[in-house]
């Protein structure tokens, strides 16, 4: 039986202070493809010093889920399984064994597989603000997967999806604060646009994401429509939940800056919903101006 190949698809822009790291611990795999969304700093010189293979995709309007897909589109993969990797994610050389043993090992009606992370916020680990382990739709045979999603992207199979325990790590302030304030500023513009797009959900809907999260499909969408329900005392609501719902203040300093970021973040959504309404009532009634003044003029 021939051994099963993987190639890492690593998303970047502007990854020069995380992508060294990243690069260097997926040596072992048999094809590194980057794509990158616009990178101004050395990002690409750095992907080219890994002997990556190196694509440019920079969409007007960044979705995770359709930048996967155009991976799978256009990159010339040809290897039997895919891992997703994200510039400021390390693989472990535990989580590498877990890996080339679960592809190894996997059936013919495994087309996927849940790897779980260690968010790190510098050298701690926020074990309790986000839950562990938290999942993620990171390993998948060619061929056999495709994403849906937006700024989170999941997995669109009819193949069985699996789980890896050992964990990777996550390092998404390695940057530094500011960059993270930028990323979560297109989320929360994301989100606002959803919230346009859908009806507010019940308490009983809250309730029932808080205390049972094996419900991911609704979890993100619920918690966000309802605190723009009660967008007066949202933020608080978010501090809640990461601080002391999830056992946040188990994690120290690391847990109470994490919550207070998130609840920053909620209050980002609430102001981008907030204009687009104001901006989507300010149209209407310039159209029904508009429409008033044309029968008059008849």
């Amino acid at each position: 039986m021939n051994k099963p190949t993987i190639t890492a698809a690593v998303l970047t822009k502007d990854d020069e202070k995380n992508l060294p790291l990243c690069l260097e611990r997926l040596g072992w795999v048999d094809d590194l493809v980057v794509v990158d969304s616009g990178s101004s700093d050395k990002t690409l010189e750095i992907a080219k010093q890994f002997k990556a293979r190196i694509f440019i995709n920079n969409p007007e309007k960044f979705i995770h889920a359709d930048q996967r897909n155009w991976v799978l589109d256009h990159a010339g993969i040809k290897t039997d399984w895919i891992m997703n990797v994200d510039p400021d994610e390390i693989i472990t050389e535990k989580l590498k064994e877990k890996i080339l043993a679960s592809i190894a090992g996997a059936g013919q009606d495994v087309s996927a597989f849940l790897v779980c992370s260690k968010l790190m916020l510098q050298q701690t680990w926020l074990k309790h603000s986000v839950g562990f382990p938290l999942w993620h739709d990171k390993l998948y045979r060619f061929g056999e997967v495709r994403f849906k999603g937006g700024v989170w992207e999941k997995f669109d199979t009819k193949g069985k999806v699996e789980k890896i325990a050992e964990p990777f790590l996550h390092f998404p302030f390695k940057k530094g604060i500011g960059p993270w304030i930028d990323k979560h500023q297109c989320y929360a513009k994301f989100w606002a646009e959803q919230l346009m797009l859908q009806n507010s959900y019940s308490l009983l809907d809250l309730i029932k994401v808080l205390f049972f999260p094996h419900q991911e499909g609704k979890k993100t969408k619920t918690l966000q429509a309802f605190s723009v329900s009660v967008i007066s005392i949202s933020p608080f609501l978010r501090f809640f939940y990461h601080y002391f719902f999830k056992l946040g203040f188990l994690d120290g300093k690391g847990g109470f800056l994490f919550a207070r970021m998130m609840a920053h973040y909620q209050f980002m959504i609430y102001l981008y919903y907030r204009e687009a309404k104001e901006n989507a009532k300010c149209l209407r009634l310039k159209n029904t101006e508009n429409i008033t003044l044309s029968r008059k003029s008849q």
